[in-house]
Formats: C-alpha cells, structure tokens, sequence
C-alpha cells in the first residue's frame, strides 16, 4: 500500500451484510459481517466502487467504534493518520475475497457516510450554530483542510439536500435530483480564482464529512443555542 494515497480493501463480491454471531474466547459476541455487495448492475463503474466501499465503511464503523473514533480524532493531513488508517483497513476483519485500491480520502469520506447513516438517519440533526472550524482536524493550507472547507459551504448553504445526497442510495433517483439541486451551490461556494477537480464521488466524500461534523455539533445544542 502507497501510504497517504491507497488502502488495499478485500471484499465480499455478493450476499446482504448483517449481523453475525461468532465465538471469541469462548462467549457469543455479536459481530458484524465482512462488507458484501448487492444491486450493483446497472450502475456504472465509478458508482459500482461507491457501493462496495460505502458496505465496507458500514462494516468497519459497526465492528470497530472505537478504532473510528479514534482515526477521526487525529489531524487529517499528518502521515501516521494515513499509517493509522491502512492498518485500520487491512485488520478490520471486515475482509472477504477479491481485491480493491481505495484513495485515503474515499475511504475517509465512506466512514463518515456510514456514521451519519448510523447516527442521524432517522432523526436528521441540524446546523451547527457557526461553521465548523476544520482547522481543527488539519492545517488550513492542506488539500484536505481546502477540501472539507468547501464541503461545509455547500452543506451549510442546502443543509437539507446535502444530507439527502449523502444518505441516498448510491446511482438513484433521490442521489441524482439532490446532486441537481446542489450544482448552483458548487459554483457558489468555490473561492474566485480558485480551481477544484471534483466528481460525484470526492463530492459525496467531501459532503459526507461536513454533514456529519455539522449534524454531531448541531444535534448537541438546543434552540437556545446552548450546549447541551
């Protein structure tokens, strides 16, 4: 693995994921399965990646919390964040047969998508009262820093159609509509003179971590504004 730009990922090829019973030092411990992927046909081959990475994000975020709890809590742009994550990726036992190259920052944006599935799914949080300050998570004049920065604008500019691209189902109808929706939003929120390469899958990455940031933070304070 290419540290800082690649995680090797094996996976399931096919099945539903769920949880798992497993014996572990002689008790029954419920575990969740390796990543497996369904209802890719027809998708093209980007959104294919999309749906098999997001599986093996859900699995990673359902069997080690901590571990991802962790990895967020270190400042994104430093190499042993990178170290920390490939290893994160190859011991997740959420491993099954076949192979896949993920860039670092796919995969970061895929464990974001699968926490805000977990966490706000059902009951959708707001803003946060500010923006977030991602100075906090990396050196503002990092790739990553500029990246997630942008994300923010855009969420905080169409919170509501930011996290119904993130949640919605990969290549459909609802993911298509809320990317329309937001395409004013994408010239909006880019800096003048500024140039950005994006797709719609560094978007989803990008859009999956200032949603959750701004959900965690907006879900902890009340209408008065006050932490709760």
């Amino acid at each position: 693995m290419a540290r800082g730009a690649v995680a090797a990922v094996l996976l399931a090829p096919f099945g539903a994921h769920a949880a798992d019973n497993t014996t572990d030092f002689g008790s029954r411990i419920l575990r969740q399965k390796p990543a497996v992927i369904t209802g890719i046909s027809g998708l093209s081959e980007a959104d294919k990646g999309r749906v098999t990475l997001n599986a093996f994000a859900e699995c990673m975020v359902g069997r080690s919390p901590g571990r991802v709890q962790t990895y967020l809590s270190m400042k994104a742009d430093e190499s042993h964040t990178e170290v920390y994550l490939d290893d994160f990726v190859v011991n997740s036992k959420c491993l099954g047969n076949g192979a896949l190259t993920i860039p670092s920052v796919l995969m970061r944006g895929a464990i974001f998508r699968a926490l805000y599935l977990r966490d706000f799914a059902k009951d959708p949080a707001g803003l946060a009262a500010v923006p977030i300050d991602f100075s906090v998570y990396a050196s503002q004049d990092s790739d990553y820093y500029r990246r997630v920065s942008f994300g923010d604008c855009v969420a905080r500019a169409d919170f509501s159609t930011s996290a119904q691209f993130v949640r919605a189902q990969v290549g459909s109808t609802a993911e298509n509509k809320a990317l329309q929706q937001l395409k004013p939003r994408l010239s909006e929120c880019l800096a003048k003179g500024a140039s950005l390469t994006l797709n719609k899958s560094t978007l989803a990455a990008m859009l999956a971590e200032a949603v959750y940031r701004e959900a965690q933070v907006g879900a902890a304070t009340d209408s008065s504004g006050t932490m709760q």
